[in-house]
């Protein structure tokens, strides 16, 4: 019966040890930490006196360690009292504290004299300690501060800090109540039972404070438990049960040494070891399970969310799915993904997670977040937003946002180099910190999203480029046919009127010669000559609508100088241009393309503004070009631009031909405020110096008045 005694001691010892160093190992240093290394040091002490005293030989020789076991035993309430007291930051108890560890040396000393157990006994399991006189005073000495430490710990749960902090002491507190009552059946003699419950109960205390360091993090021990060491702690328990289970065979066939001989004895070892190998892998997968379950989750939710995003070429869709997956992985309060708006290059959420209409998530350009997360490759914090200097300067709605969001963590998406989104998490549900394995999962889904990004908005520039290339050919087309039933109207109205009444009296003529009636056919002549002059004359302006040939012959400015000169002639708007600095000659294309923006911007001034004064203004400077028309007209709001885009190309033709020319296209606009229209180019490369004939720099042409600019 003494091996089965022997076994549970030598249990607690490996597994408290081990426990101990885990603790130490902690990257947290601290006297909190101490304390708790202290006591599991008590206990593992215990059991390995536990051990020398039931392995001895005679029974001076337990005496001896049944003394340091009392006294190591002892050390474990003084020890653990004091961690509560530090654990928990109870005030007013340092007297009682103090009062502790003078009784617990008392009654190490009274231990020590013999007084508490005087001599060892023999008995039908092992040997037994003899009760002396102080005994009660012991036990009260060390089952005071037990109780005092549970006191602590069930105040500490009843007003945590967080709900992580009550689920780590209520762990510790279901071990402290297991060793405790293990110890008052294993300190009464009569109610000794056959299995020794003292020792089985600061086992319990053991694998409870594991479960609370390994699992919920007590004391943020932020510790990276190396798989083989968490295998050596849970083989150790394992390995206490097999040799358990062997010693119980040896104890039932103990009494027929024929039946049970020792090459018996080894088949039956041999037995038992293949019989409970498969048992021992499966208690070690389960292990794993319970020890890495949150990192085979992260994987898990990995995985699922590389799947369900690979085909995926909705940005709208690829930020749902993420946030969904990331939530769920993290056990976040919330996740908003930001991209770069088109055009402002702020960062804005995609998706409204939280629902109800909540307002989207922006951070500006020029963001103290923005600027940090471009020039640093780690992820941003809230404690970095709170401690740092350089986030002094962020504007209070972006802090607010941060804020109300309860952003815990801010981690940058990068695709080649640049900053492509950012992924924004709240704080946890279960409020505790984001650990290492948090982070590295987060990076990964980064670098994923990252990429999912780069293809979603390719995918979606594509798609933008061909709907607005079919648009703008449905708008070439149309403003071809319009151009063509024009001209058509055009030159029914006049030339073709002209022509036929130019038959008409060519015939008349012809009638008149045979006749003999040579003046009235002379008279005839010159009003068919008359007409043909006309309608020759509507057909070059005809002509020069379709291709301005000023702009070959005299240049840009003077050609839009012309142009005004005739748009004022024709509608009757005061029509005001002005042209500065030196004005390259431009390639042809180039120059009909600029040429084009004025005119239709002219003639939406004609069709639309009800204007009664346009300024046109061309000028360059350091090679930069900008052409620009503003009239005094009705004005329209900006968001409503497309209304005039009908006639010719409108306003998105306009801006195409200046994204062809490599610039841009600038519309202000407001009701009754008129409209502005500004093309830009820069690097203009082009002839510095103007053909003859051309409109030099600086020259002004007023048409029909003097009109103030």
């Amino acid at each position: 019966m003494r091996e089965l005694y022997f076994i549970s001691p030598l249990q607690l010892f490996f597994f408290a040890g081990l426990l101990m160093v885990l603790v130490l190992h902690g990257r947290t240093r601290s006297r909190l930490h101490g304390m708790l290394a202290l006591t599991l040091m008590a206990i593992a002490l215990w059991g390995l006196t536990i051990v020398g005293m039931r392995t001895s030989a005679s029974v001076d020789d337990a005496i001896v360690w049944e003394k340091g076991a009392l006294i190591a035993i002892l050390a474990v309430p003084v020890f653990f009292y004091h961690f509560t007291y530090l654990f928990t930051q109870r005030a007013g108890e340092r007297a009682v504290l103090i009062a502790g560890y003078a009784a617990s040396v008392i009654a190490a000393a009274l231990v020590a004299f013999g007084l508490v157990v005087p001599d060892m006994q023999e008995r039908w399991y092992g040997y037994a300690p003899r009760f002396g006189p102080l005994y009660v005073p012991y036990l009260l000495v060390a089952y005071s501060l037990t109780l005092l430490s549970i006191r602590n710990l069930v105040s500490y749960c009843r007003n945590p800090p967080s709900p992580a902090a009550r689920n780590r002491t209520i762990y510790v507190l279901v071990g402290v109540g297991c060793a405790l009552v293990g110890g008052v059946f294993d300190s009464l003699p009569q109610l000794i039972a056959y299995y020794p419950l003292g020792m089985l109960g600061n086992l319990l205390f053991a694998f409870f404070t594991a479960i609370a360091i390994l699992k919920h993090n007590l004391l943020d021990l932020r510790v990276a438990v190396e798989k083989g060491f968490v295998y050596s702690v849970v083989s150790a328990v394992i390995l206490g049960a097999y040799v358990t289970i062997l010693f119980s065979l040896n104890l039932l066939f103990q009494d027929n040494a024929s039946a049970y001989s020792w090459p018996g004895s080894l088949a039956a070892v041999l037995t038992v070891a293949i019989l409970l190998r498969p048992v021992l892998n499966r208690v070690q997968t389960v292990a794993d399970r319970w020890f890495y379950r949150r990192r085979n989750d992260y994987l898990r939710a990995l995985e699922i969310f590389s799947h369900e995003t690979r085909d995926i070429t909705n940005l709208r869709e690829l930020a749902t799915v993420l946030e969904q997956s990331i939530t769920l992985a993290m056990g976040a309060e919330g996740v908003r993904l930001l991209v770069p708006s088109s055009g402002t290059n702020r960062f804005r959420s995609i998706t409204d997670q939280g629902g109800g209409g909540a307002p989207p998530f922006i951070l500006r350009p020029g963001s103290p977040v923005i600027t940090w997360l471009k020039s640093h490759d780690g992820v941003l914090s809230r404690d970095d937003i709170e401690t740092e200097p350089v986030f002094l300067s962020l504007a209070a709605s972006e802090r607010a946002q941060i804020q109300d969001f309860n952003t815990e963590l801010i981690v940058p998406l990068r695709c080649a180099g640049e900053l492509s989104g950012l992924l924004i998490l709240a704080r946890k549900r279960s409020e505790e910190p984001y650990s290492d394995e948090d982070l590295s999962l987060l990076r990964s889904a980064a670098n994923q999203t990252a990429m999912g990004l780069a293809n979603a908005r390719l995918f979606a520039n594509v798609v933008s480029q061909r709907t607005r290339l079919e648009q703008l050919l449905e708008r070439v087309i149309k403003a071809q046919e319009e151009e063509r039933k024009r001209l058509s109207m055009e030159l029914h109205d006049a030339p073709v009127q002209w022509l036929t009444g130019a038959v008409y009296r060519v015939e008349a003529c012809i009638e008149y010669f045979n006749r003999g009636q040579q003046s009235r056919a002379h008279k005839e002549m010159l009003e068919v000559q008359h007409a043909l002059d006309t309608t020759l004359s509507e057909l070059r302006q005809t002509a020069a609508a379709l291709h301005p040939p000023a702009l070959e012959k005299v240049g840009l400015a003077k050609a839009l100088g012309r142009y005004t000169e005739a748009f004022e002639r024709d509608t009757g708007i005061l029509c005001h241009f002005e042209s500065a600095g030196s004005i390259p000659r431009l390639p042809a294309q180039e120059e009909l393309a600029i040429y084009r923006i004025v005119q239709e911007a002219l003639s939406n001034v004609r069709k639309h503004a009800l204007a009664t004064l346009v300024h046109v203004r061309i000028e360059c400077q350091e090679r930069r070009l900008a052409a620009s028309v503003r009239d005094n007209g009705v004005g329209f709001e900006l968001g409503d631009r497309r209304r005039t885009e009908y006639g010719h190309l409108g306003l998105a033709g306009m801006e195409e031909r200046a994204r062809m020319l490599g610039g841009s296209l600038d519309v202000q606009s407001a009701p009754g405020a008129g409209t502005e229209i500004t093309l830009v180019l820069t690097n203009v490369e082009g002839s510095a110096v103007a053909e003859e004939g051309d409109m030099q720099a600086g020259t002004q042409v007023r048409t029909k008045s003097e009109v103030p600019a």
